[in-house]
């Protein structure tokens, strides 16, 4: 086991430059964190950029700088630099930004910055340093800090005092960990990490791993995910249960939580319209986003175009097949070219009509009576189904080219709005995680997910369905196929209400 010892520091002001990288010269520092708040601050905005732009020289002092490469991840950004001293050897350092710290606060989620953590972890080498700082020097660096011992800790031992870490890091400087809400941050993110799989695989374990395995790590993650999740059921639905919008809910057990529906806010002029939908935002998954929804009712086709108009989702996509069988799931849009069909203050104008053996694209121009504005948006309806089974081929195919349309946040809905549409927008954000880290980690992406959607991808064989990937080819970036065991997969899949 190596010694990784720890320094941390405010961060660098114009002033202070030439100090900062003489001390990481000095002290042989290989890796640095920077917590920053990516939306900014009046404190930040002191804080001095100390790094030079790509492929460019900087001297500070007598220390030189040479940024190699910048690589963007979801959640940190990684900086590679070389550090010359005259002509002394040439030291290489590797930067973390970590942009999710707010003044004073932590981060959404504490999964991201553990995983971060694990990386550094294992990136550090023996006898090397580690050099941590935020804006002030205590707060987000002291709970990281902190975090970053304790989870070493909970490995070897059953119990772990996060009082006493902390008072051993204010012995050598006060303040350490500045908020309330920081000391308690740690004690929320040390129990997800002893609670959650290590589920992260890189691309080549995936391969390699055989169906039972595959059979096995997704029933053993599901049930943790169960677990770890029971309790955001509990979150309010005060909109969703109301007696004003019950008849809204296709189903009255799945109701989106208030703090994550989006609220409409174009005028309507239908009898007992108003603010709701039976929809969820989906944030922080994909680098796009997305808003889940139902099907719409008779009773919410107005709302499901003032949705897709206030929120300038440029792209529907539609998993669910219009069934005559059921009264309640129906064509919503004007169904031939030039087209126009109203809902209430809503006018839908259609602008064009492509047809595929897997899915037709309609283009629709969408606007309000009341309003100058008006949207294109591009609509797929996915019909590469054989009865009530998806045609693996074709749905995959679906997913490759509908992930990248449209500018706005994409509106995806299924006959519920969490079980496809759940899938969907977990692999989509499983394909940028292995085109940016060469990795999956299907666990924590719907860990997240049910935070905001706490009945997203109702069913274990729902979740073995995004669980279950293998890359074609070389190119992690190429879309992902599903092995042949999930092709029997969808189709117990698809026979479950949900989907």
């Amino acid at each position: 086991m190596f010694l990784c010892i720890l320094y941390f520091s405010e961060a660098p002001r114009e002033g202070t430059k030439e100090d900062f990288w003489r001390m990481v010269w000095k002290e042989d520092v290989e890796t640095i964190v920077m917590l920053v708040d990516k939306d900014g601050t009046e404190q930040q905005s002191k804080d001095a950029q100390y790094w030079p732009e790509v492929n460019r020289n900087q001297k500070y002092g007598a220390i030189r700088v040479l940024l190699i490469e910048t690589t963007v991840f979801r959640s940190y950004i990684l900086r590679e630099m070389n550090v010359i001293k005259g002509n002394e050897r040439v030291h290489t350092v590797r930067q973390y930004e970590i942009p999710c710290w707010k003044y004073g606060g932590v981060p959404a989620e504490p999964a991201d910055l553990i995983s971060v953590i694990k990386q550094i972890k294992n990136h550090q080498k023996g006898g090397k340093h580690l050099l941590v700082h935020c804006s002030n020097g205590v707060g987000a660096t002291g709970a990281f800090i902190g975090l970053y011992d304790l989870l070493d800790v909970i490995k070897t031992k059953k119990e772990v005092s996060v009082f006493d870490v902390i008072e051993g890091m204010r012995k050598d400087r006060v303040n350490m960990v500045l908020t309330k809400l920081q000391y308690l941050f740690i004690f929320d993110a040390l129990l997800e990490a002893m609670l959650s799989p290590d589920s992260q695989m890189s691309c080549e374990q995936l391969k390699k791993l055989d169906l039972s395995a595959m059979k096995a790590k997704c029933k053993k993650e599901f049930q943790i995910l169960q677990e770890t999740t029971k309790h955001q059921e509990d979150l309010a639905t005060l909109a969703g249960n109301s007696s004003e919008n019950n008849h809204k809910n296709r189903f009255p057990d799945l109701l989106p939580v208030d703090k994550f529906r989006p609220v409409l806010k174009s005028p309507s002029n239908l009898f007992g319209s108003n603010d709701y939908i039976n929809a969820t935002f989906v944030k922080d998954i994909s680098q796009r986003g997305f808003v889940m929804t139902q099907s719409p009712l008779a009773s919410t086709v107005e709302d499901i175009w003032r949705l897709v108009f206030d929120y300038n989702c440029t792209s529907i996509v539609m998993l669910n097949t219009v069934d005559d069988s059921d009264e309640s799931l129906m064509v919503y849009w004007p169904n031939a070219h030039n087209a126009t069909a109203s809902h209430g203050l809503m006018t839908v104008i259609c602008k064009k009509i492509e047809e595929s053996d897997v899915f037709t694209r309609r283009q629709f121009e969408v606007k309000h009576k009341r309003s100058q504005k008006s949207l294109l948006v591009d609509h797929f309806s996915f019909h590469g189904w054989s009865g009530n089974k998806p045609d693996v081929h074709k749905l995959r195919e679906f997913i490759k080219y509908t992930r990248t349309k449209g500018t706005g946040p994409a509106l995806v809905h299924c006959i519920n709005g969490v079980g496809l549409s759940a899938v969907y927008v977990t692999v989509i954000s499983e394909l940028e995680r292995i085109e940016k880290e060469g990795a999956v980690d299907v666990f924590h992406t719907l860990h997240r997910l049910r935070k905001q959607c706490p009945h997203a991808v109702q069913t274990q064989w729902l979740r073995q369905w995004t669980c279950d990937l293998r890359i074609t080819g070389s190119n992690p970036g190429k879309i992902i196929a599903l092995c042949p065991w999930a092709r029997h997969f969808i189709s117990i899949a698809s026979l479950h209400p949900g989907v």
